[in-house]
C-alpha cells in the first residue's frame, strides 16, 4: 500500500467512548464549555475515574512477585492501577539475540537492515564522547513480550517517561554537568538512554517493539526539550510529535491493511494488535496557528493525550481547549511523569487528566520514605471507620517527622523502638496486624536486609492508590485536596 500524505488521509471519526479500561465502568463527562466543564466536574458525578499509571522497570513492577503483585493488588480489586512499560528498558536485547533472516528468502534483507543499525549506532559512537560510551550490540526488539503474569492488569507502552530526566540521571551517573540534558536526534534516529548505555532507536523500530508488548495502550514516539530551552527548541520538538505521530498511526494503519485488508475509511484510534493509540501533546501550546491546527488534528485521530513533560497549572485550560476543538469531551488524558504528591495534587484538582504516571511508590521505598499522609478528612464518613477504631491513632505523634510528600524516613532514630505500623489503621500487605512494625523496618534497613524496599513499596503503593481512589470519589474535591495540602503545608512550615 502507498502512504497518502497528511492532506490524503481520510477524515477518521472521533472515538466516543468513555472507557478507558477495556470494560470498566468509567463516569461519562458532558461537554460544556470552558470553566463551566471543571466545574461541573467537580461534583463526583461528573468526574471520571482516575488512573495510577505505575512505572515498571525492565517491564516488572519493582520490589514485587508476580505472586504478591496477584495476591496484593489483584487485578480484579485494582482497575486504578496500570502498569506502564517503557521500550527504552523492556525492549532493549543484545543485537546476537535477533532472529536470523528467513533462510527461504536467502536474501538477509533483515539482517542487511540489522547491519545497518549497528554501523549507524558504531559511526556515532566514534564521533561523540557521549556516544562512545554507549553500549554496542545492543538494539530493540520487536520480539519481547510482557511476561504473562502481567496480561490481566492494563498496560501503557511508551517509549520512556520522560527523556530530559532520562538524559539528567545518566550524565549525573556519569559525574558530569547537566549541560547535556537535551534530547539528541541524529537524522530520524532519537539517542535514548537505556540500562546499556545510549541507543538509536527510529520511529519503526519503536513501532514494532510496541506492537510486540501488545499493551492495552500504546503512545508514539516523541521528542522534548528542556524548560530552558529557547523557543525554536520548543517549536521543533511539537512539530516532530506531530510527524513521529502521524508516522506511528500509518504504520498501524500498514499493520491493520496487511493483517485484516481492512478499509482506509476505518477509524486508528485501536490498531490490529487492540493497542488504543495516544498521541504526545507537549505543552504550553504555541500561537503558531499552523502547529496548533496539526496538534488538534492529530488529537482527532487518537484515543487521548498524553501531556509530555512537568505539569503546570496553566495546563489545565490549555487542555480543555484541546477538548473543545475535538468531536467529543470524552479524550482521555494521561500526565506521564508527576514528580511529588503535590504535583499530584494539582494535577487532580485541574479536572483535566484521568491517568497520572509516577513512579514515586518506588522513589519513596529507595529512599526508604513510607507514605502516612491522613487522606480521610474527619468530617467525612469514611469507609476504614472501624479499622481506625481499633488502631487508635495519635494524630500529633503521627504528623512528627512528615516531609512535603506526606512521607516519614524510616531510617530516623526516632522509630528504632516505635512498635505502631507504618500506618496505623492501613490495610496494606506491610501494616495489617501489625505484623511490620516501624521498628522491624528500621532494623531491616539497618542492617541492609532488601525485604525493607518491598514493605515500604507494598505501603507506598496501596496508600498511594487509596488516595487516589479517594480523590477519584470524594463528594467535594477541593475540601478533599485543601485537607491533604493543609498537611503537606504544615510539614513544609
Amino acid at each position: 500500500m502507498k502512504r497518502s500524505s497528511h492532506a490524503e488521509k481520510p477524515d477518521v471519526p472521533s472515538n466516543k467512548t468513555n472507557d478507558i479500561g477495556g470494560d470498566d465502568d468509567s463516569i461519562n463527562a458532558h461537554h460544556v464549555d470552558g470553566s463551566q466543564s471543571n466545574k461541573k466536574r467537580k461534583k463526583c458525578g461528573g468526574r471520571r475515574k482516575l488512573r495510577l499509571l505505575l512505572h515498571t522497570v525492565d517491564g516488572c513492577v519493582p520490589f514485587l512477585t508476580p505472586s504478591l503483585l496477584e495476591r496484593y493488588f489483584p487485578p480484579t480489586d485494582h482497575d486504578d492501577l496500570w502498569l506502564g512499560l517503557a521500550v527504552r528498558d523492556t525492549c532493549i536485547t543484545p543485537s546476537s539475540s535477533s532472529p536470523p533472516p528467513p533462510s527461504s528468502s536467502g536474501d538477509g534483507t533483515a539482517q542487511t537492515r540489522h547491519n545497518r543499525l549497528i554501523k549507524s549506532t558504531t559511526q556515532q559512537s566514534a564521533s561523540s564522547t557521549d556516544a562512545a560510551a554507549s553500549g554496542r550490540g545492543y538494539s530493540f526488539s520487536p520480539n519481547v513480550v510482557p511476561d504473562p503474569w502481567l496480561a490481566p492488569y492494563t498496560r501503557f507502552t511508551v517509549p520512556s517517561f520522560n527523556l530530559v530526566e532520562d538524559n539528567k540521571s545518566a550524565a549525573d551517573g556519569r559525574g558530569k554537568s547537566k549541560s547535556n540534558e537535551d534530547v539528541t536526534w541524529t537524522g530520524d534516529s532519537l539517542l535514548i538512554w537505556t540500562p546499556n548505555g545510549r541507543q538509536a532507536m527510529t520511529s519503526t523500530m519503536y513501532t514494532r517493539s510496541s506492537m510486540g508488548l501488545a499493551s492495552h495502550h500504546a503512545l508514539s514516539l516523541y521528542d522534548m526539550a528542556p524548560p530552558q530551552s529557547g523557543k525554536k527548541r520548543q517549536e521543533k520538538a511539537r512539530k516532530r510529535c506531530l510527524t513521529l505521530w502521524e508516522d506511528f498511526l500509518w504504520q498501524h494503519h500498514q499493520e491493520n491493511d496487511d493483517a485484516m485488508n481492512i478499509d482506509e475509511t476505518k477509524p486508528l484510534t485501536q490498531s490490529s494488535s487492540s493497542s488504543k493509540l495516544w498521541t504526545p501533546v507537549l505543552l504550553p501550546l504555541v500561537q503558531h496557528e499552523e502547529t496548533r491546527r496539526h496538534t488538534i488534528q492529530s488529537l482527532q485521530q487518537a484515543h487521548g493525550l498524553a501531556i509530555i513533560g512537568d505539569w503546570d497549572d496553566s495546563f489545565a485550560s490549555q487542555i480543555a481547549e484541546l477538548q473543545q476543538n475535538t468531536d467529543s469531551d470524552a479524550k482521555d488524558v494521561a500526565v506521564l511523569a508527576a514528580q511529588s504528591l503535590n504535583e499530584i495534587l494539582s494535577i487532580v484538582e485541574s479536572n483535566t487528566v484521568n491517568v497520572i504516571g509516577s513512579n514515586l511508590p518506588a522513589r519513596w521505598s529507595v529512599q526508604k520514605r513510607a507514605l502516612i499522609i491522613d487522606i480521610d478528612d474527619k468530617n467525612d464518613v469514611v469507609d476504614n471507620h472501624h479499622q481506625q477504631q481499633e488502631h487508635p491513632r495519635d494524630s500529633q505523634a503521627d504528623t512528627i517527622g512528615i516531609d512535603a510528600d506526606g512521607c516519614i524516613d524510616v531510617t530516623d532514630k526516632r522509630y528504632e523502638r516505635d512498635a505502631d505500623p507504618l500506618l496505623p489503621g492501613c490495610t496494606c500487605m506491610t501494616c495489617r496486624d501489625a505484623q511490620f512494625t516501624r521498628t522491624y523496618i528500621h532494623h531491616l534497613i539497618q542492617a541492609k536486609e532488601m525485604i525493607a524496599d518491598t514493605l515500604l513499596f507494598a505501603h507506598n503503593l496501596h496508600h498511594l492508590l487509596g488516595l487516589i481512589r479517594r480523590l477519584s470519589t470524594c463528594d467535594d474535591l477541593e475540601a478533599a485536596v485543601a485537607h491533604l495540602r493543609k498537611q503537606l503545608r504544615q510539614e513544609i512550615e
